[in-house]
């Protein structure tokens, strides 16, 4: 006999919830902090305070890259197992969640080698104002893929920009004061995980929605 619920312990308990949310946070923290160890041996003259102020170079493009994508395949494949019970409803278009996200978040970080290193050193809140068009085109990006498998609300794009905002001002705050860590790596690992943390609430909220929806509908 066929279940009423065929989805009822997928994403139904608190505890389950809580997993979603801190994989979420820890995977989107973890993935940037890859990219940015990465980075920091594939294009060592991008680093904080080295590349020339407003002088372009492909490895800059490289260096944004290299944290945007191991970053973008980690919130995926966390996507893929949560949404495991979806099987292939949707599932092949989440694909273009790693492009998307890669690019977002190297729209971010690029505009950052035109301002003047001092200029964050001495006030850290001004790198969001480089940062700000990359941050819009990630949350909307992503919205735009993650609706097509669960109709995931629009508060995700402003839920992404704070949570983006939040972690690129306190990322340097930490990396200046855990000096002399890698500041790269300590900033990209806070921008991962802030950014995490505020969506992370959102996608358990409409994952579970959408099993609501499915219960109902089977």
């Amino acid at each position: 006999m066929k279940s009423a619920t065929p989805y009822k312990d997928q994403l139904p308990t608190k505890q389950t919830a809580s997993r979603v949310l801190w994989l979420w946070i820890g995977g989107s923290g973890i993935g940037a902090l890859v990219g940015a160890i990465l980075v920091l041996t594939l294009y060592p003259s991008a680093a904080f305070g080295r590349n020339p102020t407003g002088r372009f170079g492909w490895h800059l493009v490289g260096f944004a890259l290299a944290i945007g994508i191991p970053f973008a395949i980690s919130q995926w494949l966390i996507l893929r197992y949560v949404l495991r019970y979806r099987k292939r409803v949707n599932i092949p278009f989440l694909v273009l969640w790693i492009p998307v996200t890669s690019i977002g978040f190297t729209f971010m970080i690029l505009p950052l080698w035109w301002w003047d290193a001092e200029v964050f050193f001495f006030a850290p809140w001004y790198v969001v104002v480089p940062m700000l068009p990359g941050m819009i085109f990630l949350g909307l990006g992503q919205w735009f893929v993650l609706y097509r498998a669960i109709t995931a609300r629009f508060i995700w794009v402003l839920f992404t920009m704070l949570g983006a905002v939040t972690g690129a001002v306190l990322g340097l705050v930490a990396a200046f004061i855990l000096f002399p860590l890698p500041l790269e790596a300590t900033w990209a690992f806070v921008v991962g995980a802030s950014i995490g943390a505020l969506q992370g609430s959102v996608l358990v909220s409409d994952l579970d929605a959408d099993l609501r929806r499915r219960e109902q509908s089977s």
